[in-house]
């Protein structure tokens, strides 16, 4: 990318994949583990209703073995996605850190290879709070938002297949609401994205000029 480009939101994706470097499979893989878990509350409320239809036919003499096996699975079940939960966020923010790390890396090496002209119409510190600006966000990107995404798409998608099941005409209420969540997305997305640039773009400064008056006392 040159100097001068300007990053996208459609970028992001390219952008984490090239600082995950070769943790990039093992990032997809416990990813998709990660996703798949987010359609576990799916499971208790229907477990529980399979109590509910036993209890309500059951009769005196009738064994009870269906009823503490749907329990049973049920408390196995929620140890075991607790402990994949952990697990793969551990590895997750652990590998979302070495991505910071390249970023950081990467970024001041990138820096070498300017050219001088655009080297003296920026400062020091602006250089430096773009790649540390750049590096958090690399982390936030493939943590805690990627896990606020997925928490997201598993309760919207399970609870679409949950109303499908009642009734698949409540898909078309689906349609409408992607819709205007999208458009009001979109719409919010610009807003924050220029406020974003002017903070950033303020941070730049007022960290350019603390390096540049360190630097002079210094020297």
């Amino acid at each position: 990318m040159r100097p001068d480009e300007r990053f996208r939101l459609t970028d992001v994706p390219r952008a984490i994949s090239l600082f995950l470097d070769t943790d990039r499979r093992r990032y997809l893989f416990f990813i998709s583990i990660l996703g798949i878990v987010q359609f576990y509350p799916m499971l208790p409320p229907y477990l529980i209703g399979r109590v509910a239809d036993f209890l309500i036919g059951w009769q005196r003499g009738d064994s009870l073995t269906p009823m503490y096996l749907l329990i049973a699975t049920l408390g196995v079940g929620h140890a075991c996605v607790a402990m994949v939960r952990l697990s793969t966020k551990r590895l997750i923010g652990r590998m979302s850190i070495d991505a910071r790390m390249r970023a950081k890396v990467w970024g001041f090496e990138r820096l070498l290879d300017f050219s001088l002209a655009w080297h003296q119409k920026e400062s020091t510190g602006n250089k430096a709070q773009r790649v540390l600006t750049g590096a958090d966000a690399v982390r936030d990107w493939t943590s805690e938002l990627v896990n606020a995404l997925l928490v997201a798409a598993g309760a919207f998608f399970g609870a679409l297949i949950a109303c499908m099941l009642l009734h698949p005409a409540t898909v078309l209420f689906f349609i409408y609401y992607c819709g205007v969540l999208g458009f009001v997305e979109w719409y919010f997305y610009r807003r924050i994205a220029r406020l974003s640039d002017q903070i950033n773009a303020s941070m730049e400064n007022a960290s350019g000029s603390f390096v540049e008056s360190a630097a002079n006392i210094l020297s």
